[in-house]
């Protein structure tokens, strides 16, 4: 197997003295803006296989940003994400930050959705049919609507270009409340997680495998896609490696040992994925 590392810069005068960038371009855009929109992005293997290129997904994050845009969210805006980690997820979080707003997220297992709701004065909330009862917004002051996924998703799409909106590095872009901790993160921050994609992960176009069931923070996905790899959610078996050959996988140090049963010829990268989550936290907390 050939590994490619990236020749091209990830980050460039957006960082000078007066700084405009936008995380999205760094994790989306500039893949495609240098011809690589047809590698793999994301790979969901249930209930069905999908595959979705950079190309895909970013035009999937255009149409959501269009969206949010028609229904008045503007830069600084904040609007609530309260959706179970997946790909309409990810999504909706880069369309936020696209448009220069602010999204947060928040663990809707155990956090008082409504009360971070109207300390953080949320003008939309984006949830789904189930996750809707969690929300009482009769005593949300400055909300304007609730936005269902489900709804979304039946809109008429465009392929349109939409242009990313340039913010200061210290521009707020996500701020998550995971229990006790309340993490912020600035769109300078991506310059955090280069250094910890170069650091911890592969430097690939190929696949990163992540356990279907572990817990990884809401941004981990960002550290390969800044590094142009791919990020598979599912379980990881020995059906799942045949499927799989010459991919990288990215696994927990538990998995490991499953996949050398497996006994094929898939790559495997055991980390310290505890590690790696206490150091994103860091990243925001400095």
């Amino acid at each position: 197997m050939v590994r490619t590392d990236l020749k091209e810069p990830l980050l460039d005068h957006r960082f000078d003295d007066a700084p405009k960038t936008n995380a999205v371009f760094h994790l989306m855009d500039q893949h495609v803006e240098l011809g690589h929109g047809f590698v793999p992005c994301l790979i969901e293997s249930e209930p069905v296989s999908q595959s979705m290129s950079f190309g895909d997904f970013q035009a999937a994050v255009n149409n959501y940003s269009r969206i949010f845009q028609d229904n008045g969210i503007c830069k600084d805006d904040k609007v609530l994400v309260l959706l179970k980690t997946g790909k309409v997820f990810h999504q909706t979080l880069l369309a936020i930050i696209r448009l220069g707003a602010i999204a947060v997220v928040c663990d809707h297992e155990t956090a008082c959705v409504t009360q971070i709701a109207e300390k953080e004065q949320i003008k939309i909330i984006v949830t789904d049919y189930t996750l809707r009862r969690l929300i009482e917004v009769n005593r949300l002051t400055t909300l304007q609507q609730v936005m269902f996924t489900e709804h979304m998703n039946q809109l008429t799409q465009t392929n349109q270009a939409l242009d990313v909106v340039w913010v200061r590095a210290s521009q707020p872009m996500v701020i998550i409340y995971d229990g006790e901790d309340h993490l912020c993160y600035c769109h300078g921050h991506i310059e955090c997680f280069v250094t910890l994609s170069d650091d911890y992960l592969i430097q690939t176009e190929e696949t990163v495998l992540v356990p279907a069931l572990t817990y990884t923070h809401p941004l981990f996905y960002w550290l390969a896609w800044i590094q142009r790899a791919g990020v598979y959610i599912g379980p990881i078996h020995a059906k799942t490696v045949e499927h799989l050959v010459g991919f990288v996988a990215l696994i927990d140090e538990d998995t490991f040992g499953c996949l050398v049963k497996a006994d094929c010829e898939l790559e495997a990268l055991a980390f310290d994925q505890q590690k790696l989550v206490g150091l994103l936290r860091q990243c925001a907390q400095g």
